[in-house]
């Protein structure tokens, strides 16, 4: 029981605001763009769903699993998650997107979530901070939705991992780039933190892949020579034409001999759908490790 201090009445002006905002969520809540999972841990992939407890996912208690990098308003919702009293009321928000298609009949789901940890607008936020979180961080999971197995690889997107920045922001004009601080000691060791949370989260080898243009040559230039420094046995560096990308031919080259590598060699997530177990004996059938594409965007 809480007693009630004070009180007071909206005003037309906020009633009316009030009015706008509902209207906002409703409407985009019935756009069909949106999802919803009562028993699911939108925020963790499949494989880390299933080294938590299952058990303990299986009766609801799903926040103690959560990832709060994902979770965008995980500052509202911590303080209630230590009573379970409140856990009916709480809604963690998640920033992604979801899609599916269809291989020889057998559904393939696309699950991407963003994390929230460095956002900003365009050209003002870049790079990574001193912690190692860089913009536009986004984790992939494709699962295979087959009646008997589910399997499923996971991938990372995101910026270069350094200190990196624009110069005279013109919203009329394509600004510069400015890398002198990316090869210094900190933006090294930003880096560095940024792959290692990957390897925690994720297993090695973390194999980055550079995908930047020609536009982005000294960006790409220092990102490599940094990656140089590294162990080797725990990152690797790629460096790819973006074009590959785009042409059907090139992609599907890069689809048929890279892609399917790096599956090989980091195996990939699967689960009996009927028992509900994994096959952990075989190193084949879990995910170590995760290639991470590196852009400019």
């Amino acid at each position: 029981m809480i007693r009630i201090q004070k009180s007071r009445t909206m005003s037309l002006e906020e009633e009316e605001q009030e009015h706008q905002y509902v209207n906002a969520i409703v409407d985009n809540f019935s756009s069909g763009t949106c999802y919803y999972s009562l028993n699911f841990d939108l925020t963790i992939t499949m494989q880390q769903a299933h080294s938590k407890n299952v058990k303990q996912l299986a009766e609801g208690d799903i926040f103690r699993s959560m990832n709060p990098k994902f979770c965008w308003n995980w500052n509202w919702i911590e303080p209630l998650i230590q009573d379970h009293c409140t856990h009916p009321y709480i809604v963690p928000v998640v920033c992604g997107h979801i899609d599916t298609i269809f291989v020889s009949s057998i559904p393939m789901l696309f699950k991407s979530i963003m994390d929230r940890s460095r956002v900003g607008t365009r050209f003002w936020k870049r790079g990574a901070n001193i912690n190692g979180d860089c913009v536009m961080a986004v984790t992939t999971e494709m699962s295979l939705i087959h009646p008997n197995y589910i399997a499923s690889f996971c991938i990372r997107r995101g910026s270069i991992p350094l200190f990196w920045r624009h110069v005279e922001v013109d919203p009329l004009y394509f600004p510069a780039i400015n890398v002198s601080d990316a090869d210094s000691s900190a933006s090294k060791l930003a880096c560095f933190t940024n792959l290692s949370s990957l390897g925690n989260q994720f297993g090695t080898p973390i194999t980055a892949i550079d995908i930047l243009r020609k536009s982005e040559l000294d960006l790409s230039c220092v990102f490599a020579e940094v990656m140089g420094e590294m162990n080797t046995d725990r990152f690797s560096y790629i460096k790819k034409n973006p074009e590959d990308l785009y042409s059907k031919r090139r992609h599907k080259k890069f689809i048929d001999e890279d892609f399917s590598r790096l599956i090989r060699e980091q195996g990939f997530f699967l689960v009996n759908v009927e028992d509900n177990q994994t096959f952990a004996n075989n190193s084949r059938f879990k995910q170590n490790g995760v290639f991470r594409y590196f852009t400019f965007k």
